[in-house]
Parts: C-alpha cells; structure tokens; sequence
C-alpha cells in the first residue's frame, strides 16, 4: 500500500483545543511553522477515506494548561514573527471525557 503525507493547519491560542477529522489511522509525522503559521504533517494511506476524530491542544508558552485530561506531547512550534511559541498535544480518550 502506498501513503502520502499531508500538512494540517493548527490555530494557535492560550489553551486552544481543536477538533479534527483526519484519515484513520494517520500517523503524526510532526509539528512546525510554515510562513509563521503552525501545521502538523501526517502520514496517511493513500486509499483510506474513513475520518476519526481526533483532538489536540495547542498551548502556548507561560499559559496554565486547564485541561487536566491523559495527552501525548506532539512538539513544539516557534513562530518567529510574530515571536511566539506554542506546544502541541493530541488530547487522548476524549470520548470519555465528553460524557462525564
């Protein structure tokens, strides 16, 4: 089976979760800025057009992280121009937490 890799856009902010419907089973490659803007880049299949949602948080630098919930650190992404930083979580089980 072939894959390729696609970048998605990530929106920066103080404890910014979001949500996003990706091809299942896409593997998270890494996260960076491309023209001061942050983007993950993701290994997908080729042939797969079935979504999951997934959701990730985006916090940035001396901001207090509110969501006290199980995560996976994905990187950091330094946004030159605009001189700011940010750290970026894939947000794991919120399914569960959605019901509580």
């Amino acid at each position: 089976m072939s894959s390729v890799i696609h970048k998605y856009r990530l929106i920066p902010g103080s404890n910014s979760i979001q949500t996003m419907y990706l091809p299942k089973g896409a593997k998270i490659l890494s996260v960076g800025g491309h023209n001061d803007v942050p983007f993950m880049w993701m290994e997908v299949e080729s042939d797969q057009h079935d979504t999951e949602k997934r959701r990730f948080l985006v916090v940035g630098t001396g901001f207090t992280m509110e969501l006290n919930a199980p995560k996976i650190f994905l990187g950091t992404v330094d946004l030159q121009l605009i001189q700011e930083v940010y750290h970026v979580f894939e947000i794991l089980n919120f399914a569960a937490m959605e019901t509580k």
